[in-house]
């Protein structure tokens, strides 16, 4: 396994490192292939003019570095990834092979029954693949999605628009997710990338720790390179990495009513508070291991902290959510890179609860060290880190047999309903985003473009 530098970046599709695109809309795209040949020669002209690589997120990146803070420049990005016709990978990739929608990974993941989600739902062939196009408002992501498709589809019909998942940023709260917190800045850094000489600007403002410990190996996230320890792929695959797509619905009035109802008996001092220990940081992203008593915005983006031990209650109970999903005690092969971006209009009290959320998206090497152990192994185990922690009541979620878990604050504890009250699975998949050279060569690369 080799090591990854930054001259390696134009190999790598743009959104997995370095922050990913810069955007304030994303449309994810899903398509089905109706002409597989066409579609491998017509991905490749995508590839080099409308695909963006590493290097060219780079490069912007370091442009919107000097403009005022909170501006992006006004340019579509476009990312291509697969579900289709990557066959051969039971062994390097199950759940990528069985796929998000069976049975079997319903119930490790404990996501509702299927005919309540929202993919796929208007027919017309499986998901074979997602484009992934952002940009500074929806015209630009648009154009360039339609852009993108009439390339895809010269020759005639080649894929066809199956439905789409629209995001944009919250105007009222910008880089906060729906129930009001500050989101996306607990990204690892990469060892190669992050530390280069060559990155000589900021990449954004979040606090990182002096030394190494946020730091992952490459092949945590890149297929192929160093640290890429575990279910070993095969070579066409090095520098792509796995995509994973899902449909949050956030149910605002609940988790309002909930922080509202429930402060006291927790023994919190205010719902502001309880609602930072379920979360791990206060609504600005101020951790509450730095700060339990008020929301101090001068602490909103530290990410160097740790929690003092794998057991340790501290100031931060042991099933808060930043520390089930990342509990900063050496587990750094399970580290994703997170892309999400809320969709829906912003909660009125009074009106449904329904139809707002997040677009969850994450990339890893291996689904099986990464989302799906997170998932499984943390968020949805009420008895780690400890016996009796509690679930994640942001993304956990237990059976309807089970008992209430107790979420633990201290001495105290607040009853959690098994059944996540506050945040529903709506739908999701596994795609794989290949190498530009993959996509460049239009698959045609270890017998790739014939399973197509």
């Amino acid at each position: 396994m080799s090591s990854l530098k930054i001259e390696d970046l134009g190999g790598i599709q743009g959104d997995i490192l370095l922050n990913g695109f810069p955007k304030k809309a994303q449309i994810f795209s899903f398509f089905t292939i109706r002409a597989a040949q066409a579609f491998c020669q017509n991905i490749q002209a995508v590839a080099n003019s409308k695909i963006a690589t590493g290097k060219d997120i780079k490069e912007l990146r370091e442009q919107i570095s000097k403009l005022p803070k909170g501006q992006i420049i006004d340019l579509g990005n476009v990312q291509s990834t697969l579900q289709k016709g990557l066959n051969g990978l039971q062994n390097s990739a199950p759940s990528f092979v069985g796929g998000m929608q069976n049975e079997f990974e319903r119930q490790q993941l404990g996501d509702p029954v299927f005919n309540g989600w929202n993919l796929n739902q208007n027919g017309g062939g499986p998901i074979d693949g997602v484009l992934l196009v952002a940009g500074i408002n929806m015209n630009t992501v648009e154009a360039e999605l339609q852009s993108v498709l009439k390339q895809l589809n010269i020759g005639g019909e080649v894929v066809v628009e199956l439905f789409r998942e629209v995001g944009t940023e919250r105007a009222s709260q910008p880089g906060h997710e729906h129930f009001g917190f500050n989101d996306g800045i607990s990204h690892p850094q990469v060892f190669g990338i992050n530390d280069s000489p060559s990155l000589n600007f900021k990449i954004d403002d979040v606090v990182q720790s002096t030394d190494n410990s946020n730091f992952v190996d490459p092949g945590v996230i890149v297929v192929g390179r160093q640290g890429d320890n575990t279910h070993i792929k095969p070579q066409w695959m090095n520098d792509g990495s796995f995509l994973v797509f899902r449909k949050l619905e956030q149910h605002v009035g609940k988790w309002n009513d909930f922080v509202i109802n429930q402060w006291k008996n927790a023994g919190s001092n205010g719902p502001a508070q309880f609602g930072a220990q379920l979360m791990g940081r206060w609504q600005s992203g101020c951790p509450i291991f730095l700060q339990d008593q008020f929301d101090d915005s001068n602490l909103a983006l530290r990410n160097d902290f740790v929690y003092g031990g794998f057991t340790a209650q501290g100031k931060c109970p042991l099933a808060a959510h930043i520390r089930k999903a990342h509990i900063r005690a050496n587990f750094n092969a399970s580290r994703i890179m997170r892309r999400g971006i809320p969709y829906g209009e912003d909660f009125q009290p009074g009106k449904p609860d329904v139809g707002r959320g997040l677009l969850f998206a994450c990339y890893q090497s291996t689904i099986e060290d990464g989302y799906r152990f997170i998932q499984t192994a943390w968020a949805n185990n009420r008895n780690f880190p400890s016996q009796n922690a509690g679930l994640d009541v942001t993304i956990g979620q237990g059976k309807a047999t089970d008992p209430p878990a107790p979420f633990q604050i201290g001495t105290k504890s607040v009853n959690v309903n098994p059944i996540n009250d506050f945040v529903t699975a709506k739908g999701g998949e596994y795609f794989f985003a290949p190498s530009m050279a993959v996509l460049k060569a239009g698959f045609n690369v270890g017998n790739v473009g014939a399973r197509l």
